[in-house]
């Protein structure tokens, strides 16, 4: 506690020392008031406990320089209430540590800091000294000026001099030291101006002094010239009165005006005033020493003489120079003359830039008593005149008001300036390192943050290859039985059932269906979160592409009563570049969302285009239906997953809600997005456009000529996509049936027309396909099969108007027939053997069966197969190893790979194609069109191999052998010259086609040959044309055999 106490003394009585040197120093009335700028900053310092030291200060320093004690008091008591009044309106406007970091903040500072406070202080000040009738010495806007620059230019320096706040701390070689600095070169200014002010003040005087000089001894040498000629007058005259003595003078004056100023002393007469000119002058001169000893020394001039005196003396007005002549008459000094010359009459003819403040001095020696004392320097120059040397003076008075006096409050004001300016940088400053800090600690933050993040995205990649395994093995786990489940209720669904039991089975197969549905929409939906669908764009038939997903829906549609119909621009190509199986799921999700919300009315997939190049379409795709809608406030959330509209209408509509998710996420993976439109209780409209390049392809035409065509369909959105793409085709439109060359009716107008001739085409539903379609055959109207693809429509147009022609089935393309071909079905699950080896046996396949990879590739090396449909996950040996095994030494057979897992990688690199279980009947169907020949096979490989006993080069021998005969048989039978020649051609042939292993055209070749016996008729010549055509193909196929060849 003492020692706080002492320490608190020691520094308020540093403060008060420094206000009283400041105060008696300085000054207050100096340019600038360092006093009160440093009272400011102790009350920052201390508080109310700097009140003691500057009140003391400034009282002391005020009875220092001689003010009443009262007085001296009162003017401190101002000066103290002033500075904590400065202090008060800083810490409430500004802040308690004063902190200037905002530019609002320096303008409050420039009105606060000095300005308000002491316009108050300073006339308070101005009052009190008028009050005690104490002179102003300085004007009150001159002291209210330097009272204000003191806070203003000292309180940021001293504040960070004395470091107030860790800010003002950091403040001060930015700020403080710069503004000490200029407020000393203010200082240093001020000092050179007033020197040069001085030296030139002191040049202007140099060159009065000469001046006056001269004047002066002209004007001595005037007055003597005068005086002579009054000598002269006086002397020449008996008598001369006080008029005729002013009359002289006068006349004598209109000549020589400086002649003025003259006393006559005459001697003869006791007690006689002295005569003057002129008659006012009223200059007291008789009691002047001077004066007398001028008059007794020319009393005693000696006669034969007339010498001139000359003396002088200071005045009040100034220096005063007496001039005096004797008076001679008859050789007597009877008077004299005195010329009187105030040196003061000099003052006139000073510049006015020094008159005011100017004084002349005489004096004949250069004794400083001569001179005024009041004066702080002088300029004199010497000259001689009547014998004697005098010293003429100008002296300067330097007050204060005789020097420039703005100078430096111009100074300080630039520099306070200056110093805010170096308060705005250093804010800017402050807040770019405090921007700095804060970037290096948010970086810091953002670093461990990252780290943080690496870890938890490590975690979550930990996660989601554990979901994504988790998922693999729950789809492999779950997909091979359920492969089993569904191909099994489908082959039983095919044999002789009990139509309970078929019920049965048909709820199986919809159950399992379902089920598979939400397993491939969830692991899409997983695959989509984590990226890692990839799309394998490749160029696909357009329009079978949109057949095949529509026929989906067809049965599901028709039994719900919709219809369900294509809308396809009849212009589009038909040849694009696209992921078609990402595509096909597109379309798949909102076909099934619309059959399953719709409960009447219609089902449109619309496909419309704009070529944007020539190798560039624009497709818009879009799937309307009549359901239930959507409301506007659900239209955004039914994207998002595991949503489902309105709950309260889709309770009843079974499903997962990923199916527009999934479509949503798969269009932005091809740069594209999903819309809607919807009202509800009238439908929706989903749509969505893509941009896909295409393969250019001439347009279609018909082999068979153009007819009118009369359309009787009961549907109108399905009339008018028939009407414009049978118009673009070049069709016109029949008005009546007689007009008409083709008739193009559906399935409710099929009986008004089943007797009619024209070619007809009838549109029919798949419910009581096989009812329909036994009435068309019988009527010879062409079937078309819904979904109406222009694909069909153009194969049934042309079956109607060519009815020779082969005929093709009413679903579309006929199934291959693989009678003959040899498979090797490779699974390690014996429900999925036995589901597939069904599937390839009621397609014609002859198959063999392995247990695992290993297997695989022993039989694959020791037997000749057609096909390998190959499982990929299996013990001892994957399915990828054993076909890259396979791969080596039989490179062109194909390899269908089938998996559990969607995902599979690697696959591409040894097999053709991969089969996703569960699989279908029509889609393993589509697989093996896609690598196998879709027409019928005209030889049995699996005959051949058992007739040379397996042997593998035979085999090829035999073929090899029958590629160099046929094309001889082959020319024989067509262009023999003789009936002999043909029938032995056509009878080498039959041979070796029933060892290759065709019968059918081996009984061909046997007809040909029977009927060529009596003679070439014309019906052995259709029949040899229509063996030459199969036995193109045949060998054909015998060099694909030799290619697949080990």
């Amino acid at each position: 506690m003492v020692r706080q106490t002492l320490s608190l003394f020691l520094r308020l009585s540093a403060w008060g020392g420094a206000l009283f040197v400041c105060e008696v120093g300085v000054g207050i009335f100096a340019d600038i008031s360092f006093s009160s700028g440093l009272a400011v900053a102790a009350v920052f310092k201390e508080g109310r406990s700097a009140v003691f030291p500057i009140l003391l200060a400034a009282w002391f320093s005020y009875l220092y320089r001689g003010h009443p004690p009262a007085l001296g008091f009162f003017l401190s008591f101002i000066l103290t209430a002033t500075a904590f009044l400065t202090h008060f309106l800083l810490t409430r406007f500004i802040g308690p540590d004063c902190a200037l970091d905002r530019t609002r903040q320096l303008f409050r500072y420039l009105v606060l800091a000095g300005p308000l406070p002491y316009l108050g202080g300073t006339v308070l000040l101005v009052l009190v000294q008028r009050f005690y009738s104490a002179p102003v010495e300085i004007p009150p806007v001159q002291l209210w000026v330097r009272l204000a620059l003191g806070p203003l230019a000292l309180l940021p320096v001293l504040l960070s001099l004395l470091a107030l706040t860790p800010r003002w701390k950091k403040r001060w070689w930015p700020v403080g030291f710069p503004m000490a600095v200029l407020i000393g070169l203010a200082f240093f200014a001020r000092t050179l101006i007033h020197q040069q002010f001085f030296r030139y003040q002191d040049s202007l005087l140099q060159n009065e002094v000469t001046r006056a000089v001269g004047t002066l001894e002209t004007g001595l040498a005037d007055r003597l010239s005068t005086l002579r000629a009054i000598q002269a007058y006086i002397e020449s005259s008996e008598e001369v009165t006080a008029k005729e003595f002013i009359t002289f003078n006068r006349e004598l004056a209109e000549h020589r005006p400086a002649a003025v100023a003259v006393l006559r002393f005459d001697f003869t007469k006791l007690r006689s005033k002295p005569m003057c000119y002129p008659p006012e002058f009223a200059l007291d001169l008789g009691d002047q020493p001077e004066l007398l000893s001028l008059v007794g020394g020319l009393r005693e001039t000696p006669k034969e003489k007339s010498s001139p005196l000359i003396t002088g003396f200071p005045s009040s007005s100034g220096p005063v120079v007496l001039l005096g002549v004797p008076v001679i008459s008859n050789k007597e000094v009877t008077g004299c003359l005195v010329g009187v010359y105030s040196v003061a009459e000099l003052q006139a003819t000073i510049g006015p830039e020094l008159q005011e403040r100017t004084k002349v001095q005489l004096s004949q020696s250069l004794d400083r008593a001569n001179f005024d004392p009041e004066v702080s320097s002088h300029t004199y120059e010497d000259f001689e005149f009547l014998d004697q040397r005098w010293y003429l003076a100008l002296t300067l008075e330097r007050a204060p008001d005789a020097l420039p006096r703005w100078g430096l409050p111009i100074g300080i004001v630039v520099s306070i300036l200056l110093d805010l300016l170096l308060l705005v940088m250093s804010n800017r400053a402050s807040r770019i390192e405090s921007l700095k800090s804060e970037t290096e600690e948010r970086a810091r933050s953002l670093q461990t943050a990252n780290q943080e993040l690496r870890r938890m995205s490590s975690e979550v990649a930990s996660a989601d290859r554990a979901k994504s395994l988790f998922l693999a093995n729950i789809s492999h786990e779950i997909r091979t039985p359920m492969n089993a489940i569904l191909g099994l209720a489908r082959l039983t669904l095919d044999s002789g059932l009990k139509p309970a039991q078929r019920e049965q089975l048909r709820h199986l197969e919809s159950s399992a269906e379902a089920l598979m549905g939400t397993l491939n929409a969830i692991l899409d939906f997983s695959k989509l979160e984590t990226g890692e669908i990839r799309l394998h764009p490749s160029f696909h038939s357009l329009s079978l592409l949109i057949e095949e997903t529509t026929r989906t829906f067809v049965l599901n549609a028709e039994e719900k009563g919709l219809e369900l119909t294509l809308d396809i621009a009849p212009e589009l190509p038909d040849r694009v570049l696209v992921d078609g199986n990402r595509l096909r799921q597109i379309l798949l999700n909102l076909l099934s969302n619309a059959v399953k919300f719709t409960a009447e009315g219609e089902v449109c997939l619309a496909c419309r285009g704009v070529r944007e190049n020539s190798d560039r379409f624009r497709f818009d795709f879009s799937v309307r239906d009549t359901g239930i809608g959507v409301a506007d406030s659900q239209l955004e959330s039914i994207f998002g997953a595991f949503a489902q509209g309105d709950v309260s209408a889709s309770g009843s509509f079974y499903g997962a809600g990923l199916g527009l998710s999934i479509a949503t996420g798969l269009l932005e993976l091809m740069e594209s997005e999903l819309k809607v439109e919807s009202v509800l209780g009238s439908g929706s409209n989903f749509y969505f456009t893509l941009s896909l390049d295409c393969q250019c392809e001439e347009r279609f035409s018909f082999a068979e000529p153009l007819v009118p065509v009369y359309l009787e369909i009961s549907h109108p959105p399905r009339r008018s996509s028939l009407l414009e793409q049978l118009t673009y085709w070049g069709f016109e439109r029949a008005a009546t049936i007689e007009d008409a060359g083709l008739l193009v009716v559906d399935e409710a107008r099929l009986s008004k027309y089943r007797s009619i001739e024209t070619p007809a085409v009838a549109i029919l539903g798949i419910s009581n396909l096989s009812q329909t379609l036994d009435g068309c055959l019988e009527s010879g109207v062409t079937p078309l099969v819904v979904p109406v693809s222009r694909r069909n429509l153009q194969e049934a147009i042309s079956q109607a108007l060519a009815p020779n022609r082969a005929f093709k089935s009413a679903l579309g393309s006929a199934a291959p027939e693989y009678t003959g071909l040899r498979v090797l079905l490779v699974d390690d699950s014996d429900a999925n053997r036995l589901v597939a080896s069904s599937m390839l046996e009621r397609l014609g396949f002859s198959v063999e069966q392995a247990r695992d990879g290993k297997a695989a590739v022993r039989q694959a090396r020791s037997h000749h197969f057609d096909l390998i449909l190959m499982d990929i996950r299996m013990p001892l040996q994957s399915g990828l190893e054993a076909a890259r095994e396979i791969r080596q030494s039989q490179p062109q057979i194909p390899i269908i790979g089938a998996t559990a897992q969607e995902g599979e990688k690697d696959w591409e690199q040894v097999m053709d194609v991969l089969l996703i279980k569960p699989y279908s009947t029509s889609e393993l169907r589509r697989v093996l069109g896609s690598v196998l020949r879709t027409d019928r096979r005209r030889f049995d490989p699996s005959r051949l191999y058992t007739t040379v006993g397996e042997d593998r080069e035979a085999a090829a021998a035999v073929v090899s052998a029958l590629l160099e005969e046929l094309p001889l048989w082959l020319a024989d039978m067509e262009a023999g010259n003789t009936i002999e020649v043909r029938t032995r051609a056509a009878h080498s042939m039959v041979s070796a086609l029933k060892t290759l292993g065709a019968p059918e055209l081996a009984e061909k070749t046997l007809e040909f040959e029977q009927l060529t016996a009596d003679g070439l008729s014309t019906e052995a010549e259709q029949v040899l044309h229509s063996l030459v055509i199969e036995l193109e193909s045949l060998i054909s196929e015998l060099r694909g055999f030799l290619e697949r060849k080990p």
